[in-house]
């Protein structure tokens, strides 16, 4: 588990984070870097999700989880607070 902040471009004000779920710490912030590009702010910090970083962002069902088609490549697909989520 991984997070992700994400900031206004050229400054330090934080204008988003997300919980990433990933089997890799290179999906993980591929698709962090993706995310910004598309929301057209910068990253701003990323690492390894502590246990209450986890627990914080399941409640505010601020997390997503990336999984692997059987093409090889990753799609986001959005989790529910019913489903497991495994904990790094």
């Amino acid at each position: 588990m991984f997070l992700a902040e994400f900031s206004f471009n050229g400054t330090a004000e934080l204008a988003d984070e997300l919980l990433i779920q990933a089997t890799s710490e290179l999906d993980a912030r591929r698709f962090a870097e993706e995310h910004a590009s598309t929301l057209g702010l910068d990253l701003f910090s990323f690492a390894s999700a502590t246990q209450q970083q986890i627990w914080l962002y399941q409640t505010l069902h601020k997390f997503i989880r990336l999984e692997s088609s059987q093409e090889e490549t990753k799609s986001a697909e959005s989790v529910s607070s019913e489903q497991p989520v495994a904990q790094a």
